[in-house]
């Protein structure tokens, strides 16, 4: 209806909200009109979504047999993981894993200094071992200069605690004492 036009020269907005807004007919002609535009577009909608070429089916799975071949050669994917969902698997896979929270680091910081400290302690615990197996080795070649052999002395050298050093030390002691009992009694009257 050409009765109902903006006057010219219009602003752009007032032409746009005239060209957007539907028309009322008042012809009785018409009436039907935005029915049928309606119904019109109703059925475009409908028969597009309904509505596959014969071909389309296949021409998609093509299209998406290609593209996971192009993932399969660019990422050096084995051959046979060819669906999309085992490409994903694989492209998640080789994707980073995400980094570790704050508390978890913290967490593992904790532990590695509690290992570091215990390994520290025990560091010092060895080093005292070897010291006091250094001096009492010492002593015995002194005490029993013909009697101590090159075994015994590994023996004791090789002793991890000192509970076993003394216990080693102890028994030649006592072996030497056992096989000498003179020396052991002029010794003590000493």
């Amino acid at each position: 209806d050409l009765d109902h036009l903006p006057p010219v020269p219009a602003a752009l907005s007032t032409l746009l909200t005239f060209y957007n807004e539907a028309i009322n007919c008042s012809n009785p002609h018409h009436a039907d009109y935005d029915k049928i535009k309606s119904e019109r577009d109703m059925l475009k909608k409908t028969q597009s979504q309904d509505h596959r070429c014969p071909d389309y089916e296949t021409q998609l799975q093509k299209r998406e047999q290609e593209i996971i071949n192009q993932f399969i050669t660019e990422l050096e994917l084995e051959p046979k993981n060819n669906s999309v969902q085992e490409v994903i698997a694989m492209i998640k896979e080789l994707l980073p894993k995400p980094a570790a929270t704050e508390n978890e680091l913290q967490t593992a910081l904790q532990t590695a200094q509690q290992t570091i400290t215990d390994l520290q302690g025990q560091l010092k615990e060895v080093e005292k071992l070897t010291a006091i197996k250094k001096i009492e080795i010492a002593q015995l070649k002194e005490l029993f200069p013909h009697r101590l052999t090159a075994s015994i002395i590994q023996q004791l050298q090789e002793a991890t605690t000192y509970q076993q050093f003394s216990q080693l030390r102890n028994a030649e002691i006592k072996k030497y004492l056992n096989q000498n009992p003179t020396n052991h009694s002029a010794s003590s009257s000493d």
